[in-house]
């Protein structure tokens, strides 16, 4: 019998991690639940395909990633029987995760760097931030896959010139503009980047063709370029610019705890969406410090090279917020490909070959990088796991209304959800008050439904449900509760995050049937 090597043996147990971790996301990632702007997806890829037309051209985003799901729901129907489409979608949404784990592992164990391969792929499965949107029916990870992409090819076209690499940048940079507009202009910067360094080598017959590469990406792009005005102008109106710029190491803690501790736990600090990309940044960075002294130095151009476009985007995120244009945390995870890979460089040396203290140090470093992720991935199984127990009970609920929809009557205090409930869950119900209900405001939106219903469900979305069911009880009635989120009891008192939630299914649902015709009769 052959003896077993112990690369071999490493080998083993690297790709064992990398499937179990996608088997382990896959598991509890894979449910029924979903969140406002999911549901909006399904609002758009579910109709015909003037109706996604009709709607993109008005929404903040391009139609790329709506056309690839809409097409891919096509091919897949065959396992609707299977499978639900919710569980489909999200299977789509996880697959530039997993091309991007296993590709960059497969890469890393040719060119015998297994340990950064590792680093790699545990790295874009599981990091913060990084993981929740794996599962999540959006653009985002198509978008991930588009720049990690287009910085690789970037990388390569400059080493070896490669025309082949020179196609997958144009590619990945269509696919990207397609997709999302801040994942465009992280692509742009990879461009900017790669020029900069042709310029400054005189190499004008590559320069040559990285115009024309360029050239051929806005001619495909000629189609959408009458409705790109418009959208910008919507996003640039969008009411989340505003910061305050706070960045402590109250608001540098809270952002390392809501990441890696179970929902609820980090204290909750006022904060705006930049202050929190400014403490990712800033977190990023101290780890990263510690990596460069690490790296090789053949190694360290390359690092900050991968690193430079997540910088740039942060920075040019400062400027829009100066004028009230929104940039929230999410839209620096397209570049959080180049962060993994700036961490990965720092295991592409042999540990024997460091001095003692270096040796140390980076197990160390490892020890940490593996302690995050396990962390992440803890909170994140956790998380949807009460995301999955909420959906099945108000799935419940929702079959409940539906059995009488004539004779009910459903408030909301969020009519965002209202509305999309409205043609989702409750088609036939036909008395909806998609307006919020206030002591102030209370008798005039449903008191006519309520004279002709005999069922009344209040859904309600906001903190933690008992001023909804108070201002209910001061008007006489008597609400009884049958639907409680558990995430809820995963939550502290912070109203802040009490308000962040917003899934489809509400936080509390309570009911009340009529005693007699109707709730006002005699």
């Amino acid at each position: 019998m052959p003896k077993i090597t112990h690369h071999q043996l490493a080998l083993c147990c690297s790709w064992l991690i990398v499937c179990a971790l996608m088997l382990i996301i896959g598991y509890f990632g894979f449910n029924q639940s979903l969140w406002g702007d999911e549901d909006f997806t399904f609002f758009i890829i579910n109709g015909s395909w003037s109706h996604l037309w009709s709607v993109v051209t008005t929404d903040f985003h391009p139609p790329g990633f709506y056309i690839l799901l809409k097409i891919y729901a096509a091919a897949t129907a065959v396992f609707w029987p299977l499978l639900t489409k919710v569980t489909l979608a999200k299977i789509f949404v996880f697959l530039p995760h997993a091309f991007l784990a296993i590709g960059g592992l497969f890469y890393c164990q040719r060119h015998r760097h297994l340990a950064s391969g590792l680093i790699f792929a545990v790295g874009i499965l599981t990091w913060p931030l990084l993981l929740p949107y794996s599962v999540e029916i959006r653009m985002y990870s198509l978008v991930l896959l588009g720049v990690t992409t287009a910085g690789l090819a970037a990388a390569h076209f400059y080493r070896a010139r490669s025309r082949a690499a020179l196609i997958v940048l144009a590619a990945a940079t269509l696919l990207t503009f397609y997709s999302q507009y801040y994942a465009g202009v992280s692509v742009m910067i990879i461009w900017t980047g790669l020029w900069w360094h042709l310029r400054r080598d005189h190499a004008t017959a590559d320069l040559r063709r990285l115009y024309r590469a360029g050239a051929l990406v806005l001619l495909f792009y000629l189609p959408w370029l009458p409705f790109l005005p418009r959208q910008l102008a919507m996003v640039a109106d969008h009411p989340l610019g505003q910061a305050t710029f706070a960045l402590t190491p109250a608001h540098m803690w809270h952002f390392f705890a809501s990441s890696v501790t179970p929902l609820g736990s980090a204290p909750a600090v006022s904060s705006s969406a930049f202050d929190f990309s400014l403490s990712h940044c800033a977190l990023l960075l101290i780890f990263w410090a510690g990596g460069v002294y690490l790296l090789p130095p053949r190694h360290r151009r390359l690092a900050i090279c991968a690193i430079f476009p997540y910088l740039a985007t942060l920075f040019l995120g400062f400027v829009l917020v100066l004028f009230d244009i929104p940039f929230i945390p999410r839209y620096l995870y397209p570049t959080f490909g180049g962060l993994i890979i700036a961490l990965s460089l720092v295991f592409a040396q042999p540990l024997t070959n460091l001095p003692r203290l270096k040796q140390i140090a980076l197990i160390g470093y490892a020890a940490a990088f593996f302690a995050v992720c396990s962390l992440n991935l803890y909170n994140f199984c956790r998380t949807e796991l009460a995301y999955a127990r909420t959906t099945a009970l108000w799935q419940a609920i929702i079959h409940d209304i539906n059995t009488a929809p004539a004779q009910t009557v459903i408030v909301y205090d969020y009519p965002y959800a209202c509305y999309q409930n409205r043609e989702s869950y409750f088609p036939g119900v036909d008395a909806l008050d998609c307006l919020p209900y206030t002591s102030q405001n209370f008798g005039t939106p449903f008191a006519a439904a309520l004279h002709r219903a005999k069922k009344l469900y209040v859904l309600a979305y906001y903190g933690d449900c008992t001023g909804q069911k108070q201002i209910f009880t001061d008007n006489g009635f008597t609400l009884q509760e049958i639907f409680r989120s558990p995430l809820l009891d995963q939550l502290s008192d912070s109203t802040d995050q009490l308000q962040t939630l917003h899934m489809v299914s509400p936080q509390c649902v309570f009911y009340q049937e009529a005693t007699g015709s109707s709730f006002f009769s005699d």
